[in-house]
C-alpha cells in the first residue's frame, strides 16, 4: 500500500471491515476491543479476564479469608483497599490489579507467591 498514510499503522492488523464508529480490524477474540482508528490502534485498558481465572482467584481470596476468621472490610483495612473492595472481587464484579492482589496478599499474612501458589492448584484442579 505505498502512498498510503495509513498503511504502517495498519500493519498487520487484518482485514478492515466498517463499524459504527468508522472502519474496524477483524480480529479474535484475543484481540477483543482492540480497533484500529486513522493512524492509531486503540487497546483497551485493561484486557478481559478469563472467568475461570477470575472464579479461582476469587475462591481462593474467600477462602483464605475466611479461613483466617477476617470479614471483607476487616481485609480490605489490611490490604488498603476501599472497603467493598473484596466484596466486589468475591462477587466476580471487579477484576483485581496486581497491587490490590498484593495489598490482599499482605492483608491476609501471606507472601504474594503462597497466594499465586494456591490460586494456581485450584485452576489446575
Amino acid at each position: 500500500m505505498e502512498g498510503d498514510p495509513d498503511a504502517g499503522a495498519r500493519g498487520d492488523i487484518g482485514p478492515i471491515r466498517e463499524g459504527v464508529d468508522g472502519p474496524r480490524p477483524a480480529y479474535s477474540a484475543q484481540h477483543a476491543g482492540w480497533y484500529a482508528s486513522r493512524n492509531r490502534t486503540t487497546v483497551p485498558a485493561v484486557p478481559q479476564f478469563d472467568p475461570a481465572r477470575q472464579r479461582a482467584l476469587a475462591g481462593v481470596i474467600r477462602d483464605l479469608r475466611t479461613a483466617r476468621s477476617l470479614s471483607q472490610e476487616e481485609l480490605a483495612d489490611r490490604a488498603g483497599l476501599n472497603r467493598k473492595s473484596v466484596g466486589a472481587i468475591e462477587r466476580l464484579e471487579w477484576a483485581p490489579s496486581f497491587a490490590a492482589v498484593e495489598g490482599i496478599a499482605d492483608g491476609l499474612g501471606i507472601m504474594l507467591s503462597e497466594l499465586i501458589r494456591v490460586y494456581e492448584e485450584r485452576l489446575g484442579s
